[in-house]
């Protein structure tokens, strides 16, 4: 989508978030200090851009200030100083509330019991002349609502945070967000093959693009169990890497027909995974490493495989690897990448490097 597009898109959203946000202050205009204002407003700086919410603050201060006529210019210089103020505390703890979600609850809990000290130091300076002892009296008048706000935001933002932002995920960032995370109508099948050096490394970096673009990515590995050194990198990009090979540290070819039996059962409950994945809806991205060669050792049906991943949700993409696959993966696939080796240092008896090959 070009830019004039997703900025028509972006400017729909702010009157209509707005009006929301306004709906929702009238709902509860009856109960003293009991509001979703700052949660709404507080979660749109989470999952908005910046000049969105802006955007929002100022249409809502507007709205209020048209249907509310008395105290004009009170209202109207609170909200534009202490809405942003919530936005801005929220913005630069935004990283913390996604590693631990009572961040969020505590950073609304704390404005509304500062909502009222908030006014009173605007009054200090714009309505009272510097008079200390009037603000002093103005803000101790209020204190007791100040005490419902902040207990009011904390039970709202405890209650309300992981549904609506579940919601979020699953359903309206799609539409909300804007059209560059809208997820694609169709994920392609990709397969990266062959006997050269590189398909793992292949499937690590469309694991490393795909998720800072925003996408949610999934991966599979199957036959590998050794630490590698790219799984470092992978955790802290939050891409957990999902390995169906633990109970020995023996190459396929050097398993007796027991220890076989139980590879097999071990790679069938990655193949179980690989089902519910594959019908996650908030999924973007699969990538299965060394899928071709579970099912080139018989350890994994090519047939039943193939039906999981033709009932897949259709915007899901998809990358398998492996040394060979199949004429009707080959056929299935919408792109294959055939990796040759030409010359490798492992014939001059070179061994794995850290760093390089593991």
């Amino acid at each position: 989508m070009n830019q004039r597009v997703k900025l028509l898109f972006r400017l729909t959203i702010i009157p209509v978030y707005a009006a929301m946000v306004v709906g929702a202050k009238e709902a509860l205009a009856l109960v003293p200090n009991i509001e979703l204002v700052t949660f709404l407003l507080s979660f749109a700086a989470l999952v908005f851009p910046v000049l969105m919410v802006l955007g929002i603050i100022t249409v809502f201060t507007f709205i209020e200030v048209f249907i509310y006529s008395y105290g004009v210019a009170n209202w109207m210089l609170l909200y534009l100083v202490a809405w942003p103020m919530l936005v801005l505390i929220v913005l630069l703890l935004r990283k913390a509330i996604k590693w631990n979600w009572i961040i969020f609850v505590i950073i609304n809990t704390l404005f509304g019991f500062a909502f009222g000290l908030i006014d009173a130091t605007l009054n200090f300076f714009v309505w009272f002349n510097f008079d200390f002892p009037v603000t002093v009296a103005y803000y101790l008048r209020g204190i007791t609502f100040d005490i419902i706000h902040g207990v009011g935001n904390c039970l709202i933002s405890f209650i309300l945070y992981k549904p609506v932002m579940l919601l979020w995920e699953s359903h309206l960032k799609k539409y909300l967000g804007g059209i560059e995370t809208m997820k694609q109508e169709k994920g392609y099948f990709h397969i990266i093959m062959g006997e050269g050096k590189g398909k793992t490394s292949a499937l690590n970096g469309m694991a490393l693009r795909a998720i800072g673009d925003g996408w949610n990515v999934k991966y599979v590995r199957f036959l590998k169990n050794r630490p590698t050194s790219e799984n470092k990198v992978l955790k802290k990009a939050k891409i957990v890497v999902e390995n169906y090979y633990h109970f020995s540290k023996k190459f396929i070819w050097e398993m007796d027909d027991a220890e076989r039996v139980e590879f097999k059962a071990e790679t069938q409950k990655g193949l179980d995974r690989l089902k519910k994945i594959f019908q996650d809806s908030n999924i973007d991205m699969v990538l299965i490493d060394e899928v071709l060669g579970a099912i080139e050792n018989k350890l994994i049906d090519e047939d039943e495989f193939l039906l999981i991943l033709k009932n897949r949700k259709p915007n899901i993409e998809v990358a398998i690897s492996g040394r060979y696959a199949s004429d009707n993966l080959i056929k299935y696939a919408d792109l294959v990448s055939k990796i040759e080796p030409v010359k490798h240092y492992i014939d001059q008896n070179v061994e794995s490097r850290k760093g390089i090959e593991y």
